[in-house]
């Protein structure tokens, strides 16, 4: 996460990040690929498996 800025606009927005990280399981709707979620528009270093701790730790210490 060294070389990436991690903000949100507010609290509601980085509380919708820390829900969207933590979920296991994301449900997609194949049949309707658009780019209309906020999750859908996140930046795939934060939706990636493997930067999930770093990420939940980052916005704990907020």
């Amino acid at each position: 996460m060294e070389k990436n800025l991690f903000w949100a606009y507010n609290y509601e927005h980085l509380n919708f990040i820390k829900v969207f990280v933590s979920v296991k399981l994301r449900e997609r709707n194949i049949e309707n690929m658009s780019n209309k979620s906020l999750g859908s528009r996140l930046p795939k270093w934060i939706t990636s498996h493997k930067n999930r701790d770093l990420i939940l730790k980052a916005i704990e210490k907020t």
